[in-house]
């Protein structure tokens, strides 16, 4: 497995809401329906990857040419940047190269002279709270 990291081109977009889209399935299968039209349901466009990219910046893991995780991250103020959202493909989901996504944002935070990297996820998205503490992270409230 060769795996790369690079910002994607606005042609590799339709990819990103591939992956995005793809974890609406998982989180079906986790929560009931009411939860999941609550906190879960996702549908990215290319359109709305367009529309932020001037308040957020993307991220991709390749493996050869395939892209397989896609992170999203922007600078919040002059000494934080906060982690919008880590997607990957259902099977490389225990491969763990999300922390090469979450290592790439932190030296960029570094570059930009943030002090503080920062990630909210939901409290019932159980499989991320050890990942992220194992990297290092606090939860600051719940």
């Amino acid at each position: 497995m060769s795996i790369s990291l690079r910002i994607p081109t606005k042609d590799e977009y339709y990819n990103i809401t591939k992956i995005v889209n793809s974890w609406n399935e998982i989180y079906r299968s986790i929560f009931s329906d009411k939860e999941f039209k609550k906190r879960w349901y996702w549908n990215e466009t290319t359109k709305s990857l367009i529309n932020w990219e001037n308040n957020r910046k993307y991220i991709c893991a390749y493996n050869d040419s395939q892209m397989v995780w896609y992170a999203s991250y922007r600078l919040k103020n002059s000494q934080t940047v906060r982690v919008s959202s880590i997607y990957t493909t259902p099977s490389y989901q225990k491969k763990w190269i999300w922390s090469a996504l979450l290592n790439y944002i932190e030296n960029v935070a570094k570059k930009e002279g943030a002090l503080v990297v920062a990630l909210e996820t939901d409290k019932n998205a159980y499989w991320t709270k050890s990942f992220y503490e194992n990297s290092g992270y606090q939860i600051l409230s719940d």
